[in-house]
């Protein structure tokens, strides 16, 4: 968000302070959240990391991307988890 938002004053850039607590708003909480590689991952749900891998490429499991390297965030896991077990809760309609 900040980077495109920066301002170029003679030579000089500029981060107006408004975006910069915004920034810091946003990223407040993720920050200290814990987050796991697509091997952990996989080993926590019982699955292949290629499997993770899929599930990230389809939407169904969120993550951050840094550079080529994509992590799963405690929350995306949780999000994830919380699906599949209502999915796996639902009465089968006869």
């Amino acid at each position: 968000m900040g980077i495109e938002r920066r301002i170029r004053h003679r030579g000089t850039t500029i981060i107006p302070e408004t975006i910069m607590q915004q920034e810091i708003e946003i990223a407040g909480p993720k920050t200290t959240e814990q987050k796991f590689s697509i091997a952990r991952v996989a080993q926590v749900i019982g699955v292949h990391p290629a499997t993770v891998s899929r599930l990230m490429d389809s939407g169904k499991l969120g993550y951050y991307q840094i550079g080529t390297r994509r992590i799963v965030g405690q929350t995306h896991l949780e999000q994830y988890l919380l699906l599949a077990e209502r999915k796996a809760k639902a009465p089968a309609v006869h």
